[in-house]
């Protein structure tokens, strides 16, 4: 759903704004509430190692109108900023035209460095209370969702590489046909190692064929005897 201002998109999609249960019953009434707004909510704001400075907010969002407060979200817990913020304006016209100009944009610190992309939506108005984070951790609950889902990413291991039912680095070609046929290298050598003992024992066996244990390998007795009668 997007509801239009003139030319102006101000939601692109319900599914990118955060339904606040506690004072609206659906999303569509939170949003008609929102286009009568003059404030803004501005997520994706740097809280850590330091958070972002109220002033470079003040003088960011002061390009779309006169700003006439600024409400920082803080964490339940630790009551420390946690990433967002509430900006009020003077006029209507001013919060719109601040989603049009701002959303998208990155803030700058005085020395040239820049801090994160912010997300900036019109708001239905600050009540008090919602500057506190609702998530388990104290701080938002979009925050929470996406170190949630961080966790996940590095618990579970990497699917297998080659289709297999094993982990680690694919086997080469060659070596999955070794162990395909039983053995791979190890049983190679073991093979080859026993094809050697037989040809040995078979040797053994034609240089005693009389099976004396002397190795002349005559069989024959009798035929000796006749070949050296002859000799004689």
């Amino acid at each position: 759903m997007s509801i239009l201002s003139g030319s102006e998109i101000l939601f692109k999609s319900e599914t990118n704004v955060y339904l606040d249960r506690k004072y609206y019953a659906d999303l569509t009434s939170q949003l008609e509430v929102s286009t009568r707004s003059s404030t803004v909510y501005v997520g994706n704001l740097i809280f850590d190692p330091e958070p972002t400075p109220e002033d470079l907010i003040h003088a960011h969002f002061s390009m779309a109108g006169p700003v006439d407060e600024i409400i920082m979200g803080i964490n339940r817990n630790t009551k420390m900023p946690c990433g967002f913020c509430f900006v009020v304006y003077e006029d209507i016209t001013s919060a719109r035209e601040a989603v049009t100009m701002l959303n998208g944009t990155r803030l700058w610190k005085v020395d040239g460095s820049g801090h994160g992309i912010i997300r900036v939506e019109l708001d239905p108005g600050f009540k008090s209370g919602r500057q506190f984070g609702r998530g388990s951790s104290g701080a938002q609950v979009r925050s929470d969702r996406l170190n949630n889902s961080s966790q996940k990413r590095r618990r579970d291991p990497e699917p297998p590489r080659d289709g297999s039912d094993h982990y680690g680095p694919p086997m080469t070609e060659k070596k999955k046909e070794k162990e395909e046929k039983g053995g791979g290298e190890e049983g190679g050598e073991k093979k080859e190692e026993e094809s050697g003992d037989t040809k040995m024992e078979t040797a053994n066996a034609d240089a005693d064929a009389d099976g004396d244990g002397d190795g002349d390998g005559d069989a024959n007795p009798a035929k000796r005897r006749r070949v050296d009668d002859g000799a004689e």
